[in-house]
């Protein structure tokens, strides 16, 4: 049984921590931050650890997203989760980020609705999951060109659409765009650490598989040949 989890995050515009003991979150610390993640993420878990009142060693389960994300705040999160669960000995297991914003949605959809969770990719098109209601299936993540959203979308135009994530704003016009009207947006934001933890302790109490500890991406990293170079000492 799990003592305590611990939930971070690096792969948005914030580093964020948290600790969750029986589904319950104790101790949360967010901080926005569009860079610098590595040089803030462990001592944040320090700070995180320490207000919980607790000894690192009473951490047995660490959850971390995999993408799709900030190409170097993934690297980040992934780096310190696997680190930290290799010197306490204990598992450490991906999330996907758009899982938990689907989940959420279908609290709340109409019958027919269709769910989808877009990720923001600073680029024109956010990455995108779907949920399909006829299946109940859920889509691996895709960058949402009009081709990708055709892929994953059903034709018909008088279908209701959901959508939540910070990438919503960018999703709707593309889905007008497609002959798509009936376009809700549930919220425009990423969840945290704490919302991550949470969630991602139901699943694991529960037995729902998660994901391994591995970086989720969607298409190359938006680096240079010349920067990539420098950033190798070249």
């Amino acid at each position: 049984m799990m003592a305590f989890l611990l939930s971070i995050d690096c792969s948005g515009q914030s580093c964020s921590s948290a600790l969750v003991r029986n589904g319950q979150i104790s101790a949360v610390e967010n901080l926005p931050l569009t860079r610098g993640h590595a040089s803030h993420i462990l001592p944040q878990i320090a700070r995180v650890v320490a207000d919980a009142g607790i000894a690192m060693s009473a951490i047995t389960q660490i959850v971390t997203p995999v993408g799709p994300g900030s190409f170097t705040g993934l690297r980040v999160g992934l780096a310190a989760a696997r680190g930290l669960a290799l010197a306490l000995d204990i598992p450490v297991t991906g999330v996907r980020v758009g899982d938990l914003l689907i989940d959420q949605m279908k609290i709340a959809k109409s019958d027919q609705a269709w769910c989808i969770a877009a990720l923001d990719g600073k680029r024109a098109e956010p990455f995108a999951q779907c949920w399909n209601p006829d299946n109940g299936e859920i889509s691996s993540p895709f960058t949402a060109t009009e081709t990708g959203l055709r892929e994953h979308l059903p034709a018909a135009s008088d279908i209701p659409l959901m959508i939540a994530g910070n990438g919503s704003e960018k999703l709707r016009p593309l889905l007008f765009d497609i002959g798509h009207r009936q376009v809700t947006i549930v919220n425009d934001s990423l969840p945290d650490a704490a919302q991550l933890g949470q969630w991602a302790w139901r699943r694991l109490t529960d037995g729902q598989p998660l994901w391994p500890p591995k970086p989720l991406y969607v298409r190359p990293p938006d680096v240079s040949q010349a920067a990539a170079k420098k950033a190798a000492g070249q």
